[in-house]
């Protein structure tokens, strides 16, 4: 199952608009502000689309996980299993916490905490993402032979892309039209930092070996999946819903670079000040595209990590 506002259900918070600006952003430095420009103002095209018969603010992690408990009960399951994964644990262990006595178990992967999520957050789990790669490559003699010092090659090659992007013109893996594709610092970390359908953790070693050494085809071609995203198909409304009520409030953009300072010192503050897979989502929040309930009573406020 997936949440309201997901691909199989009405109404779907899809964002074409955001679709093609992913499209173009390929060929664009990542953290450049006029990028930002650019997604801040797809991202309110779509806004104002969803918001025409639409109420925006029904559609953040305590009125979904109030939906799978209402949807329980209406086929008459007594208890079941609960599943999540990424966000879907954030989901699954407020499910939990709010409806336990239709729960019979849960079972989380990859987890997203709802007492700690929030912007700054990300990059602390990107770190321990790009960590676990690292090292599990590093507990194996021939790959750390092969490959060494793999956290300080990451280090030298996003600063030397931030400082000196590098524009290409790639076909895409599954097949079409070259698309041009700019790396940049940032274009490298989200490419690490993504689900691994571009650049799948086992060939991550790889990339930035031959980067390192001239050949940024890999990562490029990595980078050129964007160029044909499924139009209409990612549930960007309810992405930025959850966002705007829960990760974005009550941190400032200092509280992001400071958050990723911590985890990546030595890295650029251009990288830094965007938070990996939701750059410039403070903008987006600000403009209005997503105006939801806050989640002050999801979680109890003991439970919560104080500022």
């Amino acid at each position: 199952m997936t949440q309201r506002g997901g691909p199989h259900s009405q109404p779907h918070l899809a964002c074409p608009e955001i679709d093609r600006f992913t499209a173009k952003a390929v060929g664009l430095p990542y953290d450049a502000p006029s990028t930002g420009l650019l997604l801040v103002r797809a991202a309110k095209e779509c806004r104002d689309r969803l918001r025409d018969g639409i109420q925006l603010s029904s559609y953040n992690t305590t009125e979904n996980a109030a939906g799978f408990a209402a949807l329980r009960e209406a086929l008459g399951i007594r208890k079941w299993n609960v599943y999540g994964y990424s966000y879907g644990t954030d989901l699954a262990l407020t499910h939990l916490h709010r409806h336990p006595r239709g729960v019979r178990s849960v079972a989380i992967d990859s987890v997203v905490p709802p007492q700690i999520v929030s912007l700054p957050w990300t990059w602390d789990s990107a770190r321990e993402g790009i960590g676990a790669i690292f090292a599990a490559y590093e507990a194996r003699p021939r790959c750390r032979s092969r490959w060494p010092h793999l956290a300080r090659t990451l280090t030298q090659q996003v600063r030397r892309l931030e400082a000196n992007p590098l524009t290409l013109t790639v076909r895409p893996p599954g097949g079409g039209s070259p698309v041009r594709v700019v790396l940049d610092g940032g274009t490298l970390v989200n490419l690490l930092v993504a689900d691994g359908g571009a650049l799948p953790a086992v060939d991550v070693p790889a990339a930035l070996d031959e980067l390192a050494h001239g050949n940024p085809q890999r990562l490029a071609q990595a980078h050129a999946v964007g160029a044909t995203p499924a139009i209409g198909e990612f549930a960007h409304g309810l992405t930025h819903s959850v966002a705007c009520a829960e990760w974005v409030p009550g941190y400032t953009k200092s509280d992001l670079l400071a958050a990723g300072r911590r985890a990546f010192p030595g890295w650029p503050d251009s990288v830094l000040a965007q938070a990996p897979q939701l750059p410039f989502e403070h903008e987006p929040c600000a403009s209005g595209t997503s105006r939801t309930a806050p989640r002050s009573s999801a979680w109890p406020p003991s439970a919560r990590r104080r500022r």
